[in-house]
């Protein structure tokens, strides 16, 4: 590999040796993306994402999940998203709220919104097999807040239960208060039944 010689300003000016590849290394810093775990699920109750999966808001100040063909066992169930700041003991069961633009390519609008719900919603609902898989972002920032939020954007394509392809880009948050901790897990459920596919879980660090 490249090297190079430099004064350590650390440590009284002293000539040290390095290489490309290790400044490189440094530069993925505060804002760089880091890849923290594969979650996969087959048939079961639901998707948690906590600090098992490498969640540390002391670290990162926002995450992106990929969802890769997550669908609900159940025919005719939505996948919702659901936030806790408690690492997962329990999760926030009211007070969301959500809006997004959706299409599918019948041209049907599925754009909706709500300011006082159980859940956020992640598109369409599907027929029960992998076909009616949702992939693509979301994104979610783990800061503490006294009230509406912190928030959660996404952009998911998939499925529905008659077979049209749609896509959802939309977002929200809990519309209440956080522990100074902030929020700090995840769960990805149906409406009803199971759920089943992959979640990779990325980071993005502080500093």
């Amino acid at each position: 590999a490249d090297a190079f010689l430099y004064g350590d300003a650390t440590d009284s000016g002293n000539t040290k040796k390095d290489t490309i590849q290790g400044i490189l290394d440094l530069a993925t810093g505060g804002g760089a993306w880091t890849y923290l775990s594969t979650t996969t699920a087959s048939n079961t109750s639901s998707i948690d994402i906590t600090s098992a999966d490498g969640l540390d808001n002391s670290v990162y100040s926002s995450y992106a999940f990929y969802l890769e063909s997550v669908y609900s066992n159940t025919s005719g169930e939505t996948i919702t998203l659901l936030t806790s700041d408690s690492n997962g003991v329990s999760y926030d069961g009211s007070s969301y709220f959500y809006a997004f633009n959706a299409l599918d390519d019948a041209g049907t609008d599925l754009s909706t919104q709500s300011g006082s719900a159980s859940y956020i919603p992640l598109g369409s609902a599907g027929a029960g097999s992998e076909v009616y898989g949702h992939w693509g972002w979301i994104y979610a920032s783990g800061a503490a807040r006294t009230v509406n939020g912190p928030g959660i954007t996404f952009n998911l394509n998939g499925r529905d239960a008659g077979n049209d392809f749609f896509n959802f880009v939309g977002g929200g948050a809990h519309n209440d208060t956080h522990d100074s901790g902030g929020v700090d897990a995840y769960r990805l459920v149906s409406t009803s039944g199971n759920i089943s596919g992959n979640v990779y879980v990325y980071g993005v660090k502080l500093s």
